[in-house]
């Protein structure tokens, strides 16, 4: 299982010139903290 809060790349413009950078409005700042949380619920095994 792999949970995710944030991923950075994504959001382009291409992948092979120099606008493969991630656009401004799809790139996390590395000067914050940041935190998240879930919760797992077991499954009902009679259905």
């Amino acid at each position: 299982m792999n949970l995710d809060f944030k991923q950075m790349g994504v959001g382009g413009i291409d992948s092979w010139s120099h606008q493969a950078y991630p656009m401004e409005a799809y790139r996390i700042p590395a000067n914050q903290s940041y935190a998240y949380s879930f919760t797992l619920k077991p499954i009902d095994e009679k259905r």
